[in-house]
């Protein structure tokens, strides 16, 4: 897809009968109309698989996710929607393009407006499809089925990060603490003043610690050093 793409960009360049405008059409032309053929291929192949391994999409269009039957299990499934932002994606830009080469330049607008409103009625069609089909399955779904599906969801986190035990793992609560300190240690030098723990339960025995350190330079410097020989 690609290649094909390249090549009529480089045959409308290539000729000095096109111009660059018409290169550029070409070649969006092209790629459009390959990406929104592969995007209506792969959703009209959901829609005919549904009743067997239906699609669900989130209430923010992404991510997606679809049930494999045959696996007993659910992959993301986000291929045929990024191919159609892609290919509206590629209306819009020519859209701009045109507003800047063509006059009058409402022309161009006009067609900007267009790749807009598409990507807005498709991301609310998809988005209003995935609600009704989780409705559907609404009443299949108890506490064993959460409980499962998060214990999944732990797996594969960890599997993605390739952490073999709790120690390994360095949270956001965690990076945040670190950036706290180091950025505390760094006006310390400066003569500036202090950044504060928010007040809130998760911080409460490292804000108690602090506010009993009798040199707060000095504490913020050990727990950097914590966090280095870790």
């Amino acid at each position: 897809m690609a290649i094909i793409f390249l090549g009529v960009l480089f045959l409308g360049v290539w000729f000095p009968l096109f111009s660059s405008y018409t290169a550029v059409t070409m070649a969006v032309g092209v790629g459009t109309l390959l990406v929104g053929c592969s995007a209506a291929v792969l959703f009209g192949r959901d829609e005919a698989q549904y009743d067997k391994d239906p699609v669900f999409y989130s209430p923010w269009l992404l991510p997606v996710y679809k049930y494999k039957s045959g696996k007993n299990d659910i992959d993301t499934h986000k291929t045929p929607t990024m191919l159609m932002l892609t290919c509206c994606v590629f209306m819009l830009g020519w859209g701009v393009f045109t507003t800047v080469c063509v006059k009058p330049i409402w022309i161009g607008v006009c067609i900007t407006i267009i790749a807009e409103v598409l990507i807005l009625q498709l991301s609310l069609y998809l988005i209003y499809s995935g609600s009704t089909r989780r409705e559907k399955v609404k009443d299949f779904i108890d506490e064993l089925v959460v409980k499962q599906a998060w214990l999944d969801s732990k797996t594969n986190f960890v599997n993605v990060l390739g952490i073999n035990k709790r120690a390994d793992y360095v949270s956001y609560e965690q990076w945040w603490k670190r950036r706290f300190h180091l950025t505390n240690y760094i006006r310390a030098y400066r003569g500036q003043s202090w950044n504060m723990l928010p007040d809130r339960d998760e911080f409460h025995v490292d804000k108690t610690e602090l506010e009993t350190a009798p040199d707060k330079k000095e504490f913020h410097k050990l727990k950097i050093q914590e966090w280095i020989d870790a």
